[in-house]
């Protein structure tokens, strides 16, 4: 089974905090999966927001 690499988790890390407030993060899960449904894909993301 492959794995995320310390290398890879740091890259995720960095292009994350490029958008979000780091002294503030939001909720976030980060998991490993073999594949999505579609080959091409890189990741997949769920979102929700409030508006007040």
């Amino acid at each position: 089974m492959a794995s995320v690499t310390p290398e890879q988790m740091r890259a995720f890390r960095d292009v994350r905090d490029r958008y979000v407030n780091t002294a503030s993060p939001p909720v976030s899960t980060f998991i490993y999966v073999s594949r999505l449904v579609q080959p091409g894909w890189l990741f997949e993301m769920d979102a929700m927001a409030v508006i007040d």
